[in-house]
């Protein structure tokens, strides 16, 4: 029987790790990245639609950066993928990693919310 292990998409102790230990810190950085990095994540998307290389090289690796924080492996090395393909100006090559990205990305955006508002939603 085949074992199929899903990708991590928030490891608290990693980010502790990587922000000194400091609960505040983390706090704000899952805040901005609720906030800020849905953005981010549909510039991908847009500058692929616009066939701008720069554009979805600076926004992959933009979100890569600040998703590395929070120990989203799986996620952080598709977009190192796609920011790779932008640069090297191979749009169609960073194509196929979209569909993962979107679906891990929501997911991460789930797992943020429970954790800066978990009595909010355990109504839902």
């Amino acid at each position: 029987m085949a074992v199929t292990l899903l990708p991590t998409l928030f490891d608290k102790q990693h980010a502790l790790t990587r922000l000194g230990g400091l609960e505040d810190v983390l706090h704000d950085v899952m805040e901005l990245m609720t906030t800020e990095s849905p953005r981010i994540h549909a510039e991908i998307s847009a500058s692929y639609q616009r066939r701008d290389p720069v554009g979805l090289k600076r926004s992959a690796h933009t979100l890569k950066g600040s998703l590395s924080l929070v120990g989203a492996t799986d996620l952080v090395q598709r977009l190192k993928r796609v920011e790779d393909c932008a640069a090297a100006g191979e749009l169609e090559s960073a194509a196929g990693e979209f569909d993962e990205i979107d679906r891990q990305f929501a997911e991460l955006q789930r797992i943020l919310a429970v954790e800066l508002h978990p009595a909010e939603t355990a109504a839902d």
